[in-house]
């Protein structure tokens, strides 16, 4: 199961860093904020919302599992959440640029 992970982190005078930090230890676990549409012709690839992420082959559950262990990692605090399995191809998105490095 693909699984989509969207996040916030609690406000205060560090959620920039905390954000960068969090987004940054999901990634080298595998998440990614990115992905081409499988059989899309076109090869668009899709750039989420910046505290989205996207990961093949694991469960929602996994993902909040993952999300929580890095924001722990990071002494953050964890706002909200939401993540859901889908299938490639089944769903609607405008793909966005990428983002600025």
């Amino acid at each position: 199961m693909n699984t989509l992970i969207t996040y916030d982190i609690v406000e205060n005078i560090h959620k920039e860093a905390k954000q960068t930090q969090v987004k940054e230890t999901m990634k080298a676990n595998g998440y990614l904020d990115h992905f081409t549409k499988s059989g899309d012709s076109t090869n668009a690839v899709h750039y989420l919302p910046n505290t989205s992420l996207v990961k093949i082959d694991t469960t929602p559950e996994q993902a909040k599992i993952d999300l929580d262990a890095a924001v722990k990692k990071h002494g953050a605090t964890l706002e909200r959440c939401f993540a859901v399995g889908f299938e490639q191809g089944k769903y609607v998105a405008i793909p966005g640029k990428a983002y600025a490095k």
